[in-house]
């Protein structure tokens, strides 16, 4: 499978070179520039102090904050999240409590995993629903690393429709 991701990413970078004019890590392009900027601050922010591992720093506490910890290279760059899924939950808005229910979505991918091999090949349209689910959430977690894709309210509704479906398909696997 990693054989033939790599192919993949190398035709991506190069249809996104050819599309906007500069390379994956072009330090001309003010987007990327912005983004390295929030994740060192935003790495910076989780490693400053110990309780911001722990506990994180509290939902929104960025925008009222933002300026005693020096975030958005203090102030000369736009105001906005982390700009990575991770990033965001893990430091920048997550408590510990969020953190436990956010722990579902570590378990999400083994269930997942395993319960392809239980559904029956000839029952496709279960079999569909959880790699259909597989492939979402895989896309989804990808696409987070470098994009803080819970922002984007219809790709979450869809993860959680289709995990929603793979559940009950979960479910009525358990009973046969």
């Amino acid at each position: 499978m990693a054989h033939g991701a790599l192919p993949l990413v190398l035709i991506g970078l190069f249809v996104l070179q050819q599309k906007r004019q500069v390379g994956f890590f072009d330090q001309k392009d003010d987007s990327i520039i912005w983004r390295q900027r929030v994740w060192h601050d935003g790495f910076h922010l989780l490693t400053s102090n110990p309780r911001h591992i722990l506990v994180g720093v509290g939902m929104d506490s960025i925008k009222a904050h933002w300026r005693e910890w020096g975030l958005f290279d203090n102030g000369r760059m736009p105001m906005g999240h982390m700009h990575r899924l991770f990033a965001d939950c893990a430091r920048a808005g997550r408590t510990g409590p969020d953190r436990l229910a956010d722990s579902g979505w570590v378990c999400m991918p083994r269930m997942l995993w395993r319960l392809r091999r239980r559904v029956a090949p000839d029952n496709w349209i279960e079999r569909g629903i959880v790699l259909g689910a597989l492939g979402g959430l895989v896309g989804f977690m990808c696409s987070g690393v470098v994009h803080y894709n819970w922002g984007d309210s219809e790709v979450v509704m869809n993860l959680l429709f289709d995990n929603g479906l793979s559940l009950v398909v979960e479910r009525l696997s358990a009973r046969d």
